[in-house]
């Protein structure tokens, strides 16, 4: 019991979490379209886009990622209003180093800050799947990746979606 509530504890306090607040001329809509179409995918040139729909909500996104290899990301609408957005993403790339074993998790929220400026929140956290883990040190290595990655590519998005026309 105390082990897996120290694993528990360990999960929640591994996740990276970064804001991005974009200028009065992208508004939140802009924003949250560039979410749901994939433009960060675009941005990043990954290749064989390919995206289903599971359900109003709920869309899955299949790519090749330039190192996870081909990739799936699952991704789920949370809210959706006029000053509120997020959505879930769960992503997995068998082909990455024990790729097989983790899934990288990130919640992508937009709202309004204090001067009406949209600010994007991207929180990304790994979630190991199997016992079967890497060596202590290469699992926070990989860890630590695969949450920066994640987050800095909801950052380049930011600094992109001013520079599309707003």
């Amino acid at each position: 019991m105390l082990r897996r509530l120290a694993t528990l504890l360990a999960v929640a306090a591994a996740e990276l979490s970064r804001e991005f607040t974009l200028p009065k001329a992208v508004d939140l809509s802009t924003a949250k379209n560039a979410l749901v179409k994939g433009d960060m995918h675009r941005l990043l040139s990954y290749k064989s886009i390919k995206t289903s729909r599971e359900s109003g909500r709920v869309h899955v996104n299949e790519f090749r990622h330039p190192i996870g290899g081909a990739t799936v990301e699952r991704c789920e609408v949370l809210r959706s209003g006029p000053n509120q957005f997020q959505m879930v993403v769960t992503a997995a790339s068998r082909e990455a180093p024990f790729g097989e074993t983790f899934t990288t998790r990130v919640v992508v929220t937009l709202r309004r800050d204090a001067n009406n400026c949209v600010v994007m929140g991207a929180t990304s956290s790994v979630q190991w799947n199997s016992a079967k883990r890497p060596p202590r040190i290469l699992e926070r290595q990989i860890r630590s990746a695969a949450e920066k990655g994640s987050v800095n590519a909801y950052g380049a998005l930011a600094k992109w979606l001013p520079t599309r026309g707003g």
